[in-house]
């Protein structure tokens, strides 16, 4: 009967080891599959941040060829207004030429009647 109290009782000790060691494996297989569970959240979330940074430059690429089409056109611009620049100088230019030999003319013929005035 000691002996069978003895076996019975070697019996629980180990049942009550091998509980211990499930219950520890079954902790520790929660542990790791909240983990798994943490990183896969992490993992979508920073796929959610990747792609609205995907949308972001996309809208920042639209935006740098608008404005770089904008500055094209605006250097279009200012090369035609400079063309016309230089011809509306080209014009004055020659205006004032012909304005200031109609005047020398007109100096001379104010000399030439004065003179004839004073004679």
């Amino acid at each position: 009967e000691n002996e069978l109290r003895s076996v019975t009782k070697s019996y629980k000790a180990d049942m009550s080891r091998v509980e211990e060691s499930i219950l520890s494996k079954e902790t520790a297989l929660a542990t790791e599959k909240k983990i798994a569970e943490d990183k896969h959240s992490a993992l979508e979330k920073q796929e959610e941040l990747n792609e609205q940074m995907r949308t972001v430059i996309k809208t920042l690429k639209v935006k740098l060829d608008q404005q770089t089409k904008l500055a094209s056109d605006h250097e279009r611009e200012i090369a035609g207004l400079t063309s016309q620049n230089i011809t509306f100088e080209r014009k004055l230019s020659e205006s004032a030429g012909n304005y200031s030999t109609e005047l020398d003319q007109l100096k001379v013929e104010k000399e030439s009647l004065q003179h004839q005035i004073n004679s």
